[in-house]
């Protein structure tokens, strides 16, 4: 048999944008260390989306038992309840922090993905942008959980949300007098934190639906088995290795060494190096980066493919091809003479899959050069020439042009059989049933091999084209066909041995042959697939407690309060030429005029003046009182602190006191505008009941 004379030319890969091809090199071999290890049936990587949203719901159940203990006038001492409850909350706590890491996981694989397949832009847009919005969502509802807790984590989450808000001028004074110390954190602080821990979630529910609007037959969960062994895993890991609860915040010392989530905290350390702002400029551009690709990530224009189109006089309007278009991209419309239905492109929602050509029995839609009628005339002259050999043709290895990786031990395995030939398509899923009716008259047996499981580049390909060669699904393979002369492998590169295994077994029985047996036994995939679950697992605990930071040297003296920002308030009665600038119906009784009032803030460290700082000016608004926010790093020890506030024509406020600073301890000078005093290291609410219920504990 001329075996290279009967190979039809090979059909070209879905086309991939530029950057789709790189991160291909990037993920592919990703993917094929995790086929290795479990094989593609259970693959979790090719579930990540599936298996983020079931994560989402293990938060969503674990949360709901955190809220009964949950109290917002007590945040801390409530999480102290929840954790001694060592049977039942300690490990729910835990598994409810655990399974954030792993959502974080999984969303990072799903958009790998997506962006190594190029599914990222057109009728994709919507469910890129979606989920953009569904990841954000989700990082704000972790980061105000974290604070929910209100230990060392949370205080550093919460500190570093400020001093990124502090950035936006209206909001600089009010979240950096929030946790300056000089007064304890209101029960309202944490209702609004728990408002966003529970409603964001909820929101979230909405926009999954919006995320998987435009798909057909959307999936929300993944394989059974592959989310409940995740599920099992992530309580035996809470079980095993419970997450720490640390010490209760405390706003009078500095944040040392502490395990933090580094999964949704990833960026908490950045401030340390690139300063506020770069954080504030890096985390824009990568939300602006990556919300913009749908407009820029995407093939060129000469490499796109048309979408598909519609022979009207051949449609009789059986709606098959609605049903199994993954996009929703064709609808049904009346005929002119008003007799039946038509199928029609929605040209919006259309990515030029060639499902839709498998679909119709009748041949009347496909994209231009795909469709079934092309198919046909293709399969036509590839079996004329192979019914012409003398050999005739034992097996016809059917090979997806999207799985390019199996080629060559396809072919090494064609040139090794005699009576077998290579037939290679675009997408196993795209296949007419007259096309393998074709092949079938011609030859013996013919094999699939397609994408693996739930990694089809068109979605879900694969499992349409096994419904409708076991009919159940139309268009139906001929039932005169024997089906076991049909075999439907999805297998990946890194499963050559199985694929190998399957086929000889395949090609034996078509020439006659006895298939070896093949006996059940333990192998190692069992083995090394429960190591890297463990070791994963592992990944995802040591990722929601790793040490960051380092423990602090120095001590610290803040200066904080608020003062007024105008002396006094002179008002005279407007002249003549005044009120006739002004309309009628605004023109007041008096005209009243505030002098801005400029302070002077000093700090002396052992007779020595460390900093001066001018608050205040002309150039102030006069409207609201002037906030305090002075920092000095001093090293620890004993020191004779001085703090004064002075004004010209106002007041002259000061305090001296020697004091001995440990190693992170804040010395807090504040300011009491209303009594005109400033009190420095005298313990305030705050700190009194900080350091009382530290004791306790």
């Amino acid at each position: 048999m001329n075996q290279t004379a009967l190979t039809p030319d090979t059909p070209t890969p879905t086309p991939l944008p530029r950057q789709s091809r790189i991160i291909k090199g990037i993920a592919d071999p990703i993917y094929r260390f995790f086929d290795w290890l479990y094989g593609s049936e259970f693959n979790p990587l090719y579930r990540s989306g599936t298996l983020a949203v079931g994560f989402l719901f293990v938060l969503l159940i674990t949360g709901l038992y955190l809220c009964f203990f949950y109290s917002v006038s007590q945040p801390y001492e409530s999480l102290v309840l929840i954790q001694e409850q060592k049977w039942i909350g300690r490990w729910v706590r835990t598994l409810h922090r655990y399974a954030t890491v792993a959502t974080v996981f999984a969303i990072a694989f799903h958009v790998l993905q997506l962006l190594a397949q190029g599914k990222s832009w057109g009728p994709r847009t919507l469910a890129w942008v979606s989920g953009i919005a569904l990841t954000v969502m989700f990082f704000l509802s972790a980061w105000s959980g974290y604070v929910m807790v209100w230990d060392l984590h949370g205080q550093r989450v919460a500190i570093a949300g400020a001093e990124m808000l502090s950035l936006v001028p209206m909001l600089r004074e009010v979240v950096t007098a929030a946790f300056d110390g000089t007064t304890e954190i209101p029960p309202g602080f944490f209702f609004m934190n728990l408002f966003l821990h529970v409603a964001l979630p909820l929101l979230m529910i909405i926009f999954l639906w919006v995320h998987t609007a435009r798909l057909s037959r959307a999936v929300w969960f993944p394989r059974h088995t592959i989310l409940v062994w995740s599920v099992i895993g992530l309580i035996g890991i809470s079980l095993l290795w419970p997450a720490p609860l640390l010490e209760k915040a405390n706003l009078h010392r500095l944040i040392g060494q502490i395990p933090i989530d580094l999964s949704t905290g990833f960026w908490m350390p950045w401030p340390d190096y690139i300063g506020t702002a770069g954080t504030w400029v890096l985390l824009a551009a990568a939300l602006v980066l990556c919300g913009s690709i749908p407009w820029w990530w995407r093939p060129p224009k000469d490499a796109r493919r048309p979408i598909s189109a519609v022979d009207a006089t051949a449609c009789t309007g059986c709606m098959q091809c609605t049903r199994d278009c993954p996009y929703e991209a064709i609808k049904m419309v009346p005929r002119p003479d008003g007799k039946r239905l038509i199928a029609e492109i929605i040209p919006s929602n259309c990515v030029s899959c060639g499902i839709c050509a498998a679909s119709c029995a009748d041949f009347a839609i496909g994209p231009p050069g795909r469709s079934a009628v092309d198919q046909r005339a293709r399969v036509r002259a590839y079996c004329a020439a192979l019914g012409a050999e003398p050999r005739g043709c034992d097996l016809v290895l059917i090979a997806c042009a999207n799985n390019a990786g199996l080629f060559d031990l396809l072919h090494e395995f064609k040139e090794a059989h005699a009576g077998v030939s290579l037939y290679p398509v675009e997408c196993c899923g795209c296949i007419h049933s007259e096309v393998l009716e074709e092949i079938l008259k011609v030859s013996k047996r013919c094999a699939l091999i397609g994408c693996p499981a739930r990694n089809c580049f068109n979605r879900d390909g694969g499992d349409l084209l096994a419904q409708r060669v076991f009919e159940k699904r139309v268009p139906f393979l001929d039932r005169s066909i024997d089906r076991n002369r049909i075999l439907i492998a999805s297998y990946s590169e890194a499963e050559e041995q199985e694929l190998r295994a399957a086929l000889e077994a395949f090609y034996t029985r078509s020439v006659g042959g006895k298939p070896p047996q093949v006996r059940a036994q333990f192998t190692w995939r069992h083995l090394r697939a429960t190591i890297t679950s463990i070791l994963l697992l592992a990944l995802c605990a040591f990722a929601a407690q790793t040490p960051v930071g380092s423990d602090p040297s120095h001590a610290l003296i803040r200066v904080a309060g608020s003062l007024a920002s105008f002396a006094a308030e002179e008002c005279r009665i407007p002249t003549e030429a005044e009120l006739a600038s002004i309309p009628q119906h605004m023109r007041p009784k008096e005209i009243c005029e505030r002098t801005p009032l400029a302070y002077q803030v000093k700090v002396s460290v052992d007779d020595e003046v460390i900093v001066t700082k001018s608050v205040g000016g002309p150039d102030i608004r006069v409207d609201k009182p002037l906030f305090l926010d002075l920092e000095v790093v001093v090293s620890s020890g004993r020191h004779e602190v001085e703090v004064s506030i002075e004004s010209a024509d106002r007041m002259d406020a000061r305090c001296e006191k020697e004091i001995t600073l440990m190693p992170g301890e804040i010395f807090l000078a504040h300011f009491q505008r209303l009594e005109q005093v400033l009190r420095c290291g005298e313990a305030t609410a705050a700190g009194k009941a900080t350091e009382q219920r530290s004791r306790r504990h």
